[in-house]
């Protein structure tokens, strides 16, 4: 199995997104009831493009480690949809992958329950050459999003979708990006990034990528902590950074992949 080429970004204990250099694939873990030396089962989701030049969704392939198979779904979601780059979370056995229109997709791990979920109006920021400016996450076992406000960029709105099954996004909280960094005007996925939500607490991980440092904030609490500093200076704002996750590389050795 050679789609798992590079680990983009952990978001959550009892999911892993990977992408591979060429294609986008998604490896998910499920951690729950896992007992050594019994290795985990996993689940790897290809998304399918049929539109080179648009990259329109023509389907999904799923691969089964209990089953050691690939399947191929065909779109299940509808017509023109474009994925945005590393917005993707694997929550209670279900892929979400963020659209290009405002829209997360989800579909399980047996390709047979496909959903799409609309954002509100009010979540609907945007930029002209990166699509959408939003980042999606899960924590306390509940989908966020989080969204740079309009016209002022210097906040970001933290939603919850409290109701998974009506869809019913909730304003949980509101971040002052100039109270973090202590700097006006700062732009989402421009000179900053975000790059995940704490699975049990209220934190979210920011890289500053003018000053070149990792920090996390509390949202309930408001406190700002500089975790470190990056060695390397960030030009993409799709950071390549994961949390860590004991036994995962044994976990894959065990599978036969190569991390």
């Amino acid at each position: 199995m050679k789609p798992i080429l590079l680990y983009a970004i952990l978001q959550q204990r009892n999911g892993l997104f990977c992408q591979s250099q060429t294609q986008a694939a998604f490896l998910c873990i499920t951690f729950s009831a896992l007992t050594r030396p019994s290795p985990p089962h996993f689940h790897v989701f290809e998304v399918i493009h049929g539109d080179e030049d648009y990259g329109y969704i023509d389907g999904v392939n799923i691969y089964s480690s209990e089953t050691g198979t690939w399947s191929y779904k065909g779109n299940g979601w509808g017509d023109e949809l474009q994925l945005v780059k590393s917005r993707d979370v694997f929550l209670n056995g279900v892929m979400h992958l963020l659209t290009y229109d405002f829209k997360i997709l989800t579909v399980d791990t047996q390709g047979k329950k496909w959903r799409t979920i609309p954002l509100l109006e009010t979540m609907c920021v945007s930029c002209m050459w990166r699509g959408p400016v939003a980042f999606i996450g899960q924590s306390h076992g509940l989908l966020h999003c989080i969204n740079m406000r309009y016209p002022d960029f210097s906040k970001l709105s933290v939603w919850i979708l409290e109701d998974y099954d009506s869809g019913e996004w909730i304003l949980k909280y509101s971040i002052s990006t100039s109270h973090i960094f202590g700097e006006k005007n700062l732009r989402f996925e421009e000179d900053y990034a975000l790059i995940a939500i704490h699975p049990e607490c209220n934190l979210v991980y920011f890289a500053w990528q003018y000053e070149d440092k990792l920090m996390s904030y509390d949202m309930e609490r408001g406190e700002i902590c500089v975790i470190c500093d990056i060695k390397e200076h960030l030009y993409d704002p799709f950071v390549p950074y994961l949390p860590y996750i004991p036994f995962l590389s044994d976990s894959l050795a065990d599978q036969g992949l190569e991390a």
